[in-house]
């Protein structure tokens, strides 16, 4: 991914200036390790897209990555991770020196990834003071530090360095503030005319590129902007121009390109593959917070996976040492107890007890003979209750060992339908969900309740609309499709599921004109796409009403008995898939590229 440069963090202040200007800091967080959020109030209007105000400043200081922006109440919920319970140090410094302060500026400084925002404010002996909170931006150094414009003194850092840690710089509260020391052979475009320019543009080596020889130079450019502008032209006056419109923060046209991957502050000739944005912040709440909430999602994915391939090896080795129960050895110790009963009854042995540890009689099929071993001590009636006592023992254990093959047989079923779910799990909401599935399977707590009707999200499900606005409901977790088969579901609704593989349960309400084949196809391909047959084609997918689903006791959440099915054969379309989950604002009822199979199962 790209990183943030110097350049589009300068035209972030310059947005940040005019939005801010007459604002006041309201509140101040620290809800985790590398994230701080400053609430404002007053100041300019500023909306996203939605029409959502966008008044909290988001800043984040993972060496990964390094950013800030301003969020809505919205962004801020699915962005910022709430892992400190009580307000830490730093925060209760921040809100004693920050709280109730006005914005008096907000720059960047020049050819550096260091954001300033001026503040005034009243100290406790009630004098105005000037304060700084300076964002620095920069990889593995990145940091925040408050300290007095006046004096020059640190009052917080948010990762203090040391003298060992750093020989140029040390930070630490109570000492004097440094900026971040200047690369040695870089300049600032401002201190070069158009022939010095020239004059650099012709001494490039041969051996390095000029994107390369231009960023080892040139402060505050980073490496694709640079690649941008000189595709653009590789004249040395041109280029100059057009860094030179830059630097001043004339014509950005602020983009992101259709992967992703990357974004631009300058217009692009192939505009279908750019996405184009209204401001420089909607790029850093677009872009970087996409990429941050898509790392988080990949990690915790990787970890929830590897808890479930641990889960996996424990239920191998419970498998491994489930020792079967043969039917035989049940039958041959009933039978071996009822002949020497029947011996004893008939006279074939003598005395009350027997006179040695065996005794041989005949088997009344074969007339061959059959040695016994007995208990001397024992009676023959005791020694025949001693065989029945073994042969009720192997009937018990062979219930348990059914019993338990059984359970393991289902928790297997259910580990495989978690790692589908997590592999394709869209959201960290998503991913907690299962994680508390296979919380429940280890025994660390019970399953959550069933969620209320006031309740917004439904833990686990996802709702989405068919084309004719039919509701549709897709199972994103093990509690999720219990929730779907049971509390959520009506006699006459439509409960879908691909057939004899791992997948979320979908369920569809019908109007009172029935289920049309429109609808019917969007929800069966629903349910592949979000199945282990995603990339598989003619999937079949059964379906039948929810009259007929019943749930199995005992067993892992979502696992259903069910009759009166039919099958539909599903090759699922990604289009369709988008559309359903983020529908157009003017959506017309799409129409199937390919036709549907059923038949009756």
């Amino acid at each position: 991914m790209q990183q943030l440069d110097a350049l589009t963090l300068k035209a972030l202040a310059a947005e940040l200036s005019l939005l801010l200007d007459g604002a006041k800091v309201s509140k101040v967080q620290h809800p985790s390790a590398h994230e701080f959020l400053v609430t404002f109030w007053g100041g300019a209007e500023r909306r996203n897209l939605q029409g959502e105000q966008q008044n909290v400043f988001y800043i984040h200081l993972n060496p990964e990555l390094p950013f800030c922006a301003l969020l809505t109440n919205r962004e801020r919920q699915e962005t910022v991770l709430n892992t400190f319970e009580k307000p830490t140090a730093l925060c209760m410094l921040l809100r004693k020196h920050l709280n109730g302060a006005n914005v008096l500026e907000v720059d960047a400084l020049p050819g550096e990834r260091v954001l300033n925002l001026t503040f005034e404010n009243f100290n406790e002996l009630g004098n105005k003071v000037r304060l700084v909170l300076s964002i620095e931006l920069m990889g593995k150094h990145s940091n925040m530090i408050l300290y007095d414009d006046v004096q020059g003194v640190i009052l917080g850092v948010a990762h203090g360095v040391s003298e060992k840690m750093s020989s140029l710089r040390e930070l630490s509260a109570g000492m004097p503030y440094v900026p971040p020391p200047t690369p040695s052979g870089k300049r600032l475009l401002s201190t070069l005319t158009q022939a010095d320019f020239v004059s650099l543009w012709q001494n490039k080596p041969d051996d390095e590129s000029m994107p390369t020889y231009l960023n080892h130079r040139l402060a505050g450019f980073g490496m694709r902007i640079l690649q941008d502008v000189l595709e653009h032209s590789d004249s040395p006056t041109e280029v100059y121009r057009i860094l030179s419109d830059l630097e001043e923060q004339r014509g950005l046209l602020p983009a992101i390109s259709q992967d992703g991957e990357t974004f631009t502050l300058l217009p692009q000739p192939n505009g279908n593959w750019w996405e184009s944005l209204d401001s420089v912040n909607d790029l850093m709440t677009t872009y970087f917070v996409r990429h941050l909430q898509n790392s988080r999602l990949k990690r915790r994915r990787e970890r929830l996976l590897l808890s479930l391939s641990q889960r996996e090896k424990k239920w191998k080795q419970r498998q491994k040492e489930l020792i079967p129960v043969d039917d035989a050895e049940v039958a041959q110790w009933q039978t071996t107890g009822d002949r020497l009963l029947a011996a004893a009854s008939a006279g074939e042995v003598q005395g009350e007890k027997p006179q040695s540890g065996r005794v041989t009689l005949t088997y009344y099929e074969t007339g061959h003979p059959w040695v016994i071993e007995v208990d001397p001590a024992l009676s023959w009636v005791e020694n025949a209750q001693l065989y029945y006592r073994r042969a009720r023992k192997a009937k018990s254990r062979k219930a348990t060992y059914e019993q338990m093959a059984e359970q393991l047989e289902h928790e297997k079923a259910y580990l495989d339908t978690l790692r589908q779910l997590a592999t394709q799990a869209d959201t960290l909401a998503e991913l907690s969900d299962i994680e508390a599935d296979l919380e429940n399977i280890i025994g660390k707590k019970t399953a959550s309740p069933a969620p209320s009707k006031k309740q917004e999200r439904l833990p686990g499900i996802m709702s989405l609309q068919s084309s004719e606005g039919h509701a549709i409901w897709v199972g994103k977790s093990g509690q999720g499709n219990d929730l779907i088969v049971g509390k959520l579901s009506h006699p006459n609704d439509i409960w879908l599921h691909v057939h004899q593989m791992p997948g979320s349960h979908v369920l569809v309400r019908p109007g009172k004109e029935g289920l049309s084949n429109q609808t019917l196809l969007e929800a069966a391909t629903l349910a592949v796409w979000y199945s282990s047959a995603r990339d598989s084609l003619n999937v079949p997918v059964i379906y039948t009403q929810c009259k007929y689903i019943r749930k199995i006791p005992h067993s892992y959440p979502g696992h259903v008995n069910y009759r009166g099915e039919q099958t539909v054969f599903i090759t699922p379309d990604p289009a369709l898939v988008e559309r359903l989950i983020h529908p157009p604002a003017e959506s017309e009822t799409s129409h199937s590229a390919f036709g549907i199979m059923t038949h009756e199962s």
